[in-house]
């Protein structure tokens, strides 16, 4: 809770450029949660054990290291299309901030008022506008997967069994908010999010 409180006042005060670190620790956080309740006692001492020597330390890398991956597959199996967007999530953050990439560095990348072609600036800072209204709407999409991973970590019928609607609800009011801001709908196709640019070509 604390990581993702972090990421979102992070994307308020007007740096969403840095936000993907947070959320992303926060869908692993979750992830962790989901997979030491669904096979404790084992995994519970496991990630209890993970500094006890380097063969425990091994095993913990192997057995969560794909946390956010293994978690997904147990949310899909309320959802089918849930599994799809989880790893979305976790591999936009990385593309877009966990980890520096291009995707996360270029948007921000902007001429300086110089002559010089060489000289540019890296904006870190933004009014409240288009940029930081995109970083809040990452963070609520984040936060609802979040909840669906904590809702099957805990087997919370009341949110994970029909007639419930309230997760739906939520991702309603979400893409509502996003077509405010963008103009347009979000359109949510098979493959959620691609890592590889299309080929111009086709």
């Amino acid at each position: 809770q604390a990581v993702f409180l972090a990421a979102v006042r992070t994307a308020i005060s007007g740096h969403p450029a840095a936000i993907h670190s947070s959320l992303r620790t926060a869908l692993e956080c979750a992830s962790y949660a989901l997979l030491v309740a669904k096979n404790r006692p084992e995994t519970e001492i496991l990630w209890e054990n993970r500094h006890k020597d380097k063969d425990a330390l091994r095993l913990h890398k192997k057995t969560f290291g794909p946390a956010v991956e293994l978690a997904a597959v147990e949310v899909g199996k309320h959802q089918a299309d849930l599994e799809e967007y989880l790893k979305a999530l976790y591999n936009v953050c990385i593309d877009f901030g966990a980890h520096p990439n291009p995707r996360g560095l270029m948007p921000h990348i902007k001429k300086d008022r110089g002559e010089a072609e060489s000289e540019y600036d890296f904006v870190t800072l933004y009014h409240w506008g288009q940029q930081v209204e995109i970083g809040m709407v990452f963070c609520i999409e984040v936060g609802i997967g979040l909840i669906w991973l904590l809702a099957t970590a805990t087997k919370n019928s009341d949110l994970l069994t029909p007639p419930s609607t309230y997760l739906n609800n939520l991702m309603d009011r979400k893409c509502d908010y996003a077509e405010e801001i963008v103009g347009h709908p979000i359109e949510y196709k098979k493959t959620m999010y691609e890592q590889v640019d299309p080929d111009p070509a086709e």
